[in-house]
């Protein structure tokens, strides 16, 4: 079994040699190796990867969607990491990060709110994606959306 320091080495060099070409069968993959792990030893290096380079963190968001599948609340303690990929510079992120909400269903105050600035502030087609989340997550925001689209 891997120590800690080397099961960080471990997992650092499998993202950054699995996140380029990302395949979709990359993040099942990936999360199956690490499900041999505790997962209170992986969540925090997956943490500390969101904050890493852009192929890297849309790597890491799909296996947390795995995770979110078989232990939804482990991942509630990493929002601060979501909505900063949510408001990230790099649009793929951003747009991997609506997926990855979409995806959990997590419906915190603070994502709600960032995925209402992707409405507002983003390009067409995250604005749609972020839109269409919002609504699977709240439908009587149907009626509301008109303003917030206004507000563009």
């Amino acid at each position: 079994m891997l120590s800690n320091d080397n099961l960080k080495e471990y997992v650092g060099k499998l993202l950054r040699t699995l996140c380029e070409p990302t395949t979709p069968t990359t993040t099942q993959e990936v999360y199956c190796r690490l499900f041999a792990f505790d997962l209170d030893v992986v969540l925090p290096i997956l943490s500390h990867e969101l904050d890493s380079e852009p192929d890297v963190v849309r790597l890491v968001l799909g296996v947390l969607i795995e995770i979110s599948h078989h232990s939804h609340e482990s991942i509630r303690s990493l929002f601060p990491k979501f909505i900063a990929c949510l408001e990230h510079e790099d649009r793929l992120v951003r747009a991997a990060a609506v997926q990855f909400v979409r995806e959990t269903r997590l419906d915190d105050r603070a994502i709600l709110d960032s995925l209402r600035r992707r409405i507002i502030e983003d390009e067409p087609i995250i604005q749609r994606e972020a839109a269409l989340t919002l609504i699977e997550l709240d439908d009587s925001l149907v009626e509301k959306l008109p303003k917030i689209f206004c507000e563009v």
